[in-house]
């Protein structure tokens, strides 16, 4: 068992803690880019002439479908 304390010193411990909120902003970020552009592929947008393609890719779109919902829990 180790005794005595882990945090060796506290810039190091509060640059992991930075860098670890940047990681996690960063994949906040992506998600839900991920879910903008998976909502247009199942609803398509008609004022700019984009078609719905999970109608054409039914496997693709359940398959991201389950990866935002992965990502999301």
């Amino acid at each position: 068992m180790i005794r005595g304390s882990i945090l060796f010193n506290k810039p190091l411990a509060w640059a992991i803690f930075s860098g670890d909120q940047v990681m996690a902003y960063i994949t906040v970020a992506a998600v839900s880019a991920a879910a903008q552009s998976a909502v247009f592929a199942k609803l398509g947008q008609p004022e700019l002439q984009w078609m719905k393609i999970c109608n054409m890719y039914g496997k693709f779109c359940n398959q991201v479908g389950e990866g935002l919902a992965s990502a999301i829990v």
